[in-house]
């Protein structure tokens, strides 16, 4: 399937990217994430999620994704019918890395795509920001 990426506003959160900590050191970084879409979709209609900071693309592999309190991993999410993307709730994806970047201002690129029946292209919509890594918070799973 072709893909492209398309410039849309408000699709990265200027709140929520932060760091992560487990077992008290850093294993990765949160982002959040508004759908680029009109309407809430079922997690099997995401098509995928593109995140790079300061020019350094993170693999699907690394990231997890969570949406009304469930955390799936991208393979997960293409079988879940049942929990939702939704318009007034950002997606949070969650970016495990050996390598994390420190907190402070970093530019920041994110691009979701969405499964359409009348587009035979998968677009990834979203867009690149300047934002503040803060320190995060302790966490266990997600």
């Amino acid at each position: 399937m072709e893909e492209r990426i398309v410039p849309r506003k408000y699709v990265l959160c200027e709140d929520g990217f932060e760091t992560v900590i487990a077992d008290g050191r850093t294993v990765g970084f949160q982002v959040k994430l508004r759908i680029p879409e009109y309407r809430g979709l079922p997690l099997a209609l995401v098509g995928g999620v593109k995140v790079a900071v300061d020019g350094v693309e993170y693999p699907p592999e690394s990231m997890t994704f969570t949406s009304e309190g469930y955390t799936f991993t991208r393979e997960e999410m293409e079988t879940v019918t049942d929990v939702y993307w939704l318009v007034d709730q950002p997606l949070v994806v969650t970016v495990r890395t050996d390598a994390p970047p420190a907190p402070g201002a970093h530019k920041v690129a994110a691009y979701a795509a969405v499964r359409i029946s009348y587009m035979p292209v998968e677009l990834y919509a979203g867009e690149e920001k300047t934002l503040t890594l803060d320190e995060g918070r302790e966490r266990d799973g997600d």
